[in-house]
């Protein structure tokens, strides 16, 4: 589910404004949720759920450029 709404909500911005960079930022939030989702028993709780606090704040944090460059807020590529 995670995958597929990254892929619908980001993608199509990242290829209309070749912004590229917000892409690789939601994937390194993506795969930081899903290393620990299917990594957990091999890591520290307190390790597992830090993973999981870095990885959504790499998603908020995409999420928000992909905002601002589909409201033309921002120039940066």
């Amino acid at each position: 589910v995670v995958i597929i709404s990254l892929l619908l909500a980001v993608y199509p911005t990242c290829k209309q404004h070749k912004h590229k960079d917000i892409l690789a930022i939601a994937s390194v939030g993506i795969l930081s949720i899903l290393s620990a989702v299917f990594l957990h028993e091999f890591m520290s709780e307190n390790f597992a759920h830090g993973l999981t606090v870095f990885g959504s704040v790499f998603l908020i944090w995409a999420h928000i450029k992909n905002m601002k460059v589909r409201h033309g807020k921002c120039s940066s590529h």
